[in-house]
């Protein structure tokens, strides 16, 4: 057996490759490497300039058996990296059988997320004889490319390297590096599906490309002068589905279950669920037998049963069997997965009910654990209650580490959150925290060995929610006798660290102290310095700085002098760090010709100077002085973020917001944003200054119902290309990437205007890591009128983009057209209406027409003033809306509904406008 490594790179330019070796290693770089495992296992990687391929392997000793795959996350991957690692791989367990479940002690062979040296990479198959590297580095953290790489550990090829590929594909070889090789019929197996474009595992037409503007990979069928698309990384192809399924032979009927609640619907004669809830969560589930035939014994029955096992797979513990007419049975799971299998001799009539629902909460105990939040990965639901009690060892402590957490944010938390408490039940005066928001990593820890955690979520908002991992903590500093610092102890998860007194440094022990540099200044200015300054200091030192204002003064340090051993950037070895009373730390190092300040946030400061054993400077000269937190006091008149300066202070937004022109209010903005604006300006980051490498930035602007959204560029400077490959703007005609595309610009062309065709747009901008530009500055504004697809949902129409804030603008001249399905009308009623009034309607009126010319033979009725409007029909499928306004008088507008409806019959009624002979169509229902 041999070993195979995939790697993926989105594009690396001119890389040199070499020759494949004999036992196909597929490669990335050219060396050797090695890695290590938590186990202290050495795992060898051998790379030889390779990539990899696909297609189902056709060795059997690469799959997994039962589809059954454990895995490991480093611990050096962030929350947001563990959170798509775990939504790649519900994707795959929602669409096959294929089961990843965290690694126990008696998995011998599991995967591992790493960061290797190949960068994207992965084995083919299971590898056997222990851990194996699945590496996400840098630039591969995407969802599509965890699913692609995942798609290499089940065991699949790259679909261009089939043996039947090039009836359906051009390999451009003089274009392209490497890794285009065509598999051997010994080592890949395509069960018979037909070749498939769509694959996530397939590679783009410019993937290993000598230049960026060249295609490397062709497909060879055109269908309505196009060539199919190839290298999506948005999600598993139906192909894709249906070549796992059959590569792991999954039952043909077979569900995975992840809501909240739902129920078990026989569709064959022998039927499998997997119903998989948040960690943490219990499953219940309720079944009675309706028409199975009865029998004595119903453990030996094989044909006509339901089987419910307390875990992930066909191989764990019964916890119930029902067969006959047995009585409702309930059963919870243990865990937060249940596997259910039923099998009948006929399907004509169901012979179960069997309904589940998630229970959200519980008692958790043990010396550690992880919980998660309702439908975790994905979206939380609304108003949920999840409370869980969490009990370790007596004597001991609970930690909790949030690895990711995101809810709805507000400042005291009072819409989603997760409350702590000390103990068992909701004690307002033991809450040990009130979370929301987005937090990135967070230790909490308990006084005793009981903890109370309880989420809410409300109506409205949701997030992505939470996991949290659980640990049983022991405090060493507090414990006599068990630690041996000098003088301070500082108790960390797993263990302790000992620290020392301002004035004192640790010695190489890391027990002991030495008097050092430093002390405790009080005082409204004054002046330190590095030890031996001017000349240079000495190494190993350690100096601390305790600095006290006046209450509701902040302090103020101006280094006249700095050189000090660093680049400036990466503050490893020498430094000064200036640390306020929030525990936000600043580091500086390297050398400063220019004038280095810095402000402290409030009264409270620390500064330390740190060197190493080698390498000196001259050092730093530092004076400080205090001055008046003229923000202290309502923030002074800040909305959200106010910044003292000497004598003086000004506004700043928090992130994902800009300042308003009055340098007081905020305005929504920055990268990700949703913005319900009818009019707005956009501009790149940093705009008008270059902007920075590697950014992505999205817009979703949604305007009132019943209008379009024009989008109108005044600068545009983005680096050029050909298909825009590089720094790009993309506006869709919706809201969000899956839309119709509108338009992709780059370069130092202004594109011309883009219009949608409803009422929201959504725009993204990106920017790859090397060339900069200006960027761009747009204005959005909405017009309106469009075409509107009336169905039997209702939908809404305003006069105004701005109806309920303001008036109706002057000269308004709109056109809604109205388009029913087949064998439909179009209904249309008002439900406010307020116009110019005037006997003969002439001056501001809404016009309605039965199609979409404005024929008066056609016209259905004009109305104006404060009428009361009847219910409208058209005769046909389509209906015309013509809204005039003059230049006097303005009104509050209108507001209407549309859907479609059934032809109506002709009645009589009125109007206050004389100008027609034709009798409306009036649905009085």
């Amino acid at each position: 057996m041999f070993l195979t490594l995939v790697t993926v790179i989105l594009f690396l330019p001119k890389i040199s490759c070499g020759s494949l070796t004999k036992n196909r290693l597929a490669v990335s770089e050219n060396q050797e490497t090695e890695g290590w495992f938590p186990n202290g296992k050495k795992v060898e990687h051998m790379f030889k300039f390779r990539r990899e391929r696909r297609a189902a392997t056709a060795k059997k000793e690469r799959l997994w058996p039962s589809g059954i795959i454990p895995y490991e996350i480093s611990a050096d991957f962030s929350g947001e990296h563990k959170y798509i690692f775990q939504q790649a791989m519900r994707h795959w367990e929602n669409h096959t059988c294929i089961t990843f479940i965290p690694r126990q002690e008696h998995h011998t062979d599991y995967i591992y997320f790493t960061v290797d040296k190949c960068g994207c990479c992965s084995y083919v198959g299971r590898r056997g004889g222990g851990p194996q590297a699945i590496s996400i580095g840098k630039n591969c953290d995407k969802f599509g490319i965890v699913v692609h790489e995942l798609g290499h550990v089940i065991g699949f090829w790259h679909e261009h390297t089939r043996i039947d590929r090039d009836d359906y594909v051009t390999i451009l070889y003089r274009r392209q590096d490497y890794n285009f090789d065509k598999l051997k019929i010994d080592e890949v197996n395509s069960l018979g599906e037909p070749y498939d474009y769509a694959s996530i595992m397939h590679y783009s037409k410019d993937t290993f490309s000598k230049a960026p503007y060249l295609h490397t990979i062709l497909p060879k069928h055109v269908v309505n002068g196009k060539r199919p698309d190839i290298g999506q990384r948005f999600r598993l192809s139906v192909g894709d589905i249906k070549q796992t399924n059959k590569l792991y032979h999954c039952p043909a009927c077979y569900k995975t279950l992840t809501a909240e609640n739902g129920s078990l619907t026989l569709e064959g004669h022998d039927c499998v669920w997997r119903i998989i809830a948040p960690i943490g969560s219990f499953i219940r589930i309720n079944i009675s037998a309706n028409s199975w035939p009865t029998f004595a014994k119903c453990a030996n029955e094989t044909e006509n049963y339901m089987l419910v096992r307390d875990g992930y797979h066909a191989r764990s513990s019964i916890i119930a069997k029902i067969c006959g007419n047995s009585a409702v049975k309930s059963v919870v799971s243990s865990g937060n997965r249940i596997y259910v299998r039923a099998r009948t001799a006929a399907i004509s009539v169901s012979p179960f009910t069997a309904s589940y629902e998630i229970i959200c909460g519980g008692i958790l105990r043990g010396a550690s654990g992880t919980l998660q939040s309702p439908q975790f990965p994905g979206t939380y639901p609304p108003n949920h209650k999840c409370e869980w009690i969490i009990k370790v060892a007596d004597g001991k402590q609970a930690a909790l580490v949030l690895h990711y957490f995101e809810l709805e944010s507000h400042k005291q938390c009072i819409y989603d959150r997760l409350e702590v408490y000390e103990g068992d039940k909701a004690d307002h005066s033991k809450v040990i925290a009130k979370l929301c928001g987005k937090i990135k990593s967070k230790v909490i820890t308990s006084r005793g060995n009981v903890v109370f955690l309880r989420f809410w979520s409300d109506n409205s908002i949701q997030k992505t929610g939470f996991q949290i991992e659980y640990f049983e903590e022991e405090d060493e500093c507090s414990s006599a006798g068990f630690n041996s610092c000098e003088q301070q102890c500082i108790n960390e998860i797993g263990g302790y660290r000992c620290a020392c007194d301002v004035g004192f440094s640790l010695k190489e022990d890391g027990r002991t102290c030495q008097s050092t540099c430093g002390g405790y200044i009080k005082a409204d200015s004054g002046v330190f310095f590095s030890p031996n300054y001017p000349l240079n200091y000495s190494p190993s030192q350690r100096c601390i700085w305790d600095i006290e204002a006046r209450a509701g003064y902040q302090i103020i340090i101006n280094f006249t002098h700095f050189e000090i051993e660093g680049m400036k950037t990466e503050c490893a070895y020498d430094y000064v760090s200036l640390t306020d009373e929030f525990g936000k730390e600043e580091r500086y190092c390297g050398s400063y010709d220019e004038l280095l300040v810095y402000t402290s946030a409030s009264n409270l400061l620390k500064a330390q100077f740190v060197s190493d054993a080698t390498v000196e400077k001259s050092g730093f000269l530092a004076y400080f002085m205090t001055d008046l937190d003229e923000c202290q006091e309502n923030k002074g008149g800040c909305e959200q973020i106010c910044i003292n300066t000497i004598g003086s202070h000004r506004c700043e937004c928090d992130a994902g917001y800009l300042l308003a022109h009055d340098g007081r209010h905020c305005k929504e903005g920055g990268c990700h944003f949703q913005v319900h604006h009818s009019e707005g300006e956009i501009t790149s980051p940093g705009y008008p200054l270059d902007y920075p490498n590697g950014k992505y930035c999205d817009w979703h602007i949604v305007t009132t119902p019943g209008h379009q959204l024009v989008v109108a560029f005044e600068e545009f400077e983005l680096e050029e290309h050909a298909s825009c490959k590089y720094d790009r703007v993309e506006i869709f005609d919706g809201g969000n990437s899956f839309s119709r595309p509108l338009g992709i610009f780059c370069g130092s062309a202004v594109p011309e205007s883009v219009k949608t065709t409803s009422n929201e747009f959504f725009m993204s901008f990106t920017s790859d890591a090397s060339v900069t530009r200006r960027g761009f500055k747009a204005f959005y504004s909405s017009a309106c009128g469009g075409k509107l697809n009336a169905e039997n949902l209702v939908g809404y129409i305003y006069s105004h983009a701005r109806y309920g804030d303001d008036k109706y603008e002057e000269n308004l001249n709109c056109e809604w057209r109205l388009m029913a399905p087949p064998e439909k009308s179009v209904q249309v009623t008002f439900l406010q209406f307020d116009l110019e009034n005037d006997l003969n309607c002439v001056f501001d009126f809404v016009e309605i027409f039965d199609g979409w010319k404005r024929d008066d033979d056609m016209l259905l009725g004009r109305f104006c003033g404060q009428m009361t409007v009847p219910v409208i029909v058209s005769g046909g499928r389509q209906l015309l809306m013509f809204f005039k306004t003059d230049d006097s008088e303005e009104r509050k507008g209108f507001m209407a509904e549309y859907r479609s409806a059934d032809p109506a019959t002709v009645t009589s009624r009125t109007t206050k406008y004389h100008g027609f002979s034709r009798e409306p169509l009036i649905n009085n229902d």
